[in-house]
């Protein structure tokens, strides 16, 4: 997310290292606004240095990933937006896993 201040991209940084080191989910997840109606999810990082983002800003007013790729009518929603925020911490987690 190129919109994040230094200080943003240094805690995104700091989440990074410590996810690699602690594979557990955070117990709370830290979020920020982001400016199209969603949620920035500060502890889920990418391998990419992408940050989580989690939105209900849909007609049906239910909790997705931002960014997930596949089509919208795939997508799973979420009860809450602490769901949806695990659900995308999982996927990070996996791409982080080496190829076999």
């Amino acid at each position: 997310m190129s919109n994040l201040s230094d200080h943003e991209r240094e805690q995104a940084a700091i989440t990074a290292e410590w996810e690699a080191n602690n594979p557990t989910p955070p117990r709370s997840f830290d979020y920020r606004r982001w400016r199209h109606g969603g949620w920035y999810v500060g502890n889920v990082c990418y391998p990419s240095g992408a940050v989580g983002c989690v939105s209900r800003n849909y007609t049906d007013g239910k909790w997705r990933i931002v960014c997930d790729e596949r089509d919208f009518d795939d997508r799973p929603t979420f009860k809450t937006r602490d769901a949806a925020a695990l659900a995308e911490w999982h996927i990070a987690q996996a791409e982080k896993e080496p190829a076999p």
